[in-house]
């Protein structure tokens, strides 16, 4: 009897979010999958919305008693990088608002992505960002962090930004024709 194979790698990696995956089912073969979040046994489907992140091993086996043969693979399900910001600076039109993310598990973010589809100006090195708004009004601004695994996070913040107050220092004043003492001083 020929020693079954999988002709795969023995390692999947996959982010925490995935939902399902199909675990590489030798063809020809009618044996069955077994390990944790199987939806169907027989062609491999997995289930990963309630695996979390972590190692899990899974085995193909074919036969019966002695004549059973199996060989098994690992999933490495890695965590998802988990963003929280910091909002500061002037909440009123035309002025910077500054945002600063942490982000926290998994493998440290390698790109940052961010948008605003209200803002005028987005201007972002890193994990840093500064905005401008020309208006008053409650926008919103994303940041998505993608770690080397290529798992991604992201994080969202509405700032309400201000209609800068109404001044008025009274009536109009008009002079003219007047004279006035000057004194110039070296």
């Amino acid at each position: 009897n020929d020693a079954l194979s999988l002709e795969v790698e023995s390692l999947i990696e996959v982010c925490e979010d995935f939902t399902e995956i199909l675990l590489p089912t030798p063809p020809d073969l009618s044996g069955q999958w077994n390990g944790p979040g199987l939806i169907n046994q027989a062609i491999g489907l997995l289930d990963g919305s309630d695996l979390g992140s972590g190692q899990f091993e899974y085995a193909y086996s074919i036969g019966e008693q002695s004549c059973l043969v199996s060989d098994t693979l690992m999933l490495l399900v890695h965590s998802l990088p988990l963003v929280s910001g910091e909002v500061t600076g002037s909440s009123c039109m035309g002025d910077s608002v500054f945002i600063e993310l942490d982000v926290l598990v998994g493998d440290s973010a390698t790109i940052y992505q961010w948008s605003s589809a209200d803002s005028e100006s987005i201007a972002a090195v890193g994990g840093t960002a500064s905005v401008v708004w020309e208006a008053s009004g409650v926008y919103s601004v994303e940041a998505i962090a993608i770690d080397a695994n290529g798992c991604q996070g992201s994080g969202q913040w509405e700032i309400n930004i201000d209609a800068l107050p109404e001044v008025s220092a009274g009536e109009n004043a008009l002079f003219c024709a007047q004279s006035f003492a000057a004194e110039l001083v070296d």
